[in-house]
């Protein structure tokens, strides 16, 4: 009779070592599934507070120019239209807009405005680039970065930064190829003012 009180006593003793294991392993998970999940809400609400920041523009003296910058880090070109095959390669970024996709470009020319539009350009006297007005090839920018206030129209600008597809909601919704500059550079040395290829 003992035995079996024994046996009942460590039954019971062993079964309650089961069940007070298993509540701190279900705690431990819990605990680590609330953390996540705010770790998770604190990274969204960071990243929507980023979204919302304005970004900085940061200004560097050059001995060749001013450079208005929204990367700290030196921008390096994969691409650079200059002055051999200008229109031809602007041209190419319409008909071939994938092969310039996630590559960051590097185009000279002046400075132009048109009502809220920015461009960077050349004159040409072959007007390969039938998306642009006769007698110029350029392609539009859209800077995000602060305000620039270029003193004088054409300025010679030395543009670096992506390839964007946008869309124009106010002619018939087409497609258009725009640079998304990482860094504009207003060069003290202006470069061929007309291309012809």
């Amino acid at each position: 009779m003992k035995k079996l009180i024994y046996i009942c006593l460590l039954l019971i003793l062993f079964i309650g070592v089961y069940i007070f294991f298993n509540y701190l392993k279900n705690n431990s998970a819990k605990e680590n599934e609330n953390s996540s999940l705010s770790a998770n809400k604190e990274e969204n609400t960071l990243n929507s507070n980023n979204s919302n920041k304005e970004i900085k523009t940061i200004i560097k003296n050059l001995d060749d120019g001013i450079v208005y910058s929204i990367t700290n880090d030196e921008v390096k070109p994969d691409i650079v239209i200059g002055d051999e095959f200008y229109d031809t390669q602007i041209t190419d970024i319409y008909y071939n807009y994938s092969s310039y996709k996630d590559k960051i470009v590097e185009i000279e020319g002046m400075y132009m405005e048109s009502e809220s539009y920015t461009f960077v350009g050349r004159y040409s006297t072959s007007n390969l680039c039938q998306f642009c007005p006769q007698g110029f090839s350029y392609l539009e920018y859209i800077w995000e970065g602060e305000k620039l206030n270029f003193t004088e129209k054409k300025e010679w600008l030395k543009i670096k930064g992506t390839i964007e597809k946008g869309n124009d909601k106010t002619s018939y919704y087409q497609d258009f190829y725009y640079i998304k500059p990482l860094s504009i550079e207003v060069m003290n040395q202006r470069g061929k003012d007309t291309v012809n290829n």
